[in-house]
């Protein structure tokens, strides 16, 4: 079965292959994991995507906080993008911010080749209440079934993560399932941008099917 609203096109029940455009929404006991990736894209068209749906998922807190994940402390800046502070250390990196919304753009731009990232999206909270919340997050295994263990913190709004498929950049959120409309609302806002259809899958399609060159 499937359908085309604008250029959101949903084909439901079917597992997306490595090379289109797809929405993955998986509601679990408490929460929602969304997989969203622009495989179909060039590379300028699917970054400013997924810049607008960063962007668009930062409107939906009053703080924002970027953590950014290398391997050894002496590789991260005091500060991103020359004025945006850390706040703290973390177990993957570093977390910096309250970062704006007219500051998302740029921070996915930056650090989108070659860096691992992720955004936590919070209630109006202080500096070091953010860096102890993203800490007690760890190493959350946002692709894992769900095992009852990925509830969000009460002042947690969202998760956003870089991951990779097969090489191939896009972006995981673990949100609250009282928000998963609206953020398929913004990702389908997002999405007009897009060349090619951005297929919504049914849940347990994920991994996509590999099929050789």
């Amino acid at each position: 079965m499937k359908f085309r609203l604008c250029n959101f096109f949903v084909r439901l029940g079917s597992a997306p292959i490595e090379k289109n455009n797809f929405l993955s929404i998986e509601q679990r006991r408490s929460d929602c994991v969304v997989r969203v990736a622009a495989f179909a894209e060039q590379f300028y068209v699917a970054l400013g995507f997924y810049m607008e749906v960063s962007e668009g998922m930062r409107g939906t807190t009053d703080s924002c906080w970027f953590e950014l994940q290398r391997r050894t402390r002496k590789r991260l800046p005091r500060e991103v993008l020359n004025d945006i502070a850390m706040a703290g250390y973390t177990q993957r990196g570093a977390l910096y911010g309250d970062v704006g919304s007219d500051e998302i753009s740029a921070l996915v731009n930056e650090f989108w080749l070659g860096d691992q990232f992720r955004m936590i999206g919070t209630s109006r909270t202080s500096a070091t209440t953010a860096v102890q919340l993203t800490i007690a997050l760890g190493e959350r295994p946002l692709h894992e079934e769900d095992t009852g263990s990925d509830r969000l913190p009460t002042s947690v709004i969202f998760v956003l993560e870089k991951q990779y498929f097969t090489g191939e950049p896009f972006l995981v959120l673990l949100i609250g399932n009282s928000n998963v409309n609206l953020t398929r609302e913004l990702i389908s806002r997002a999405a007009v941008r897009l060349q090619r259809p951005l297929l919504e899958v049914g849940p347990g399609a994920w991994p996509p099917v590999q099929y050789p060159d």
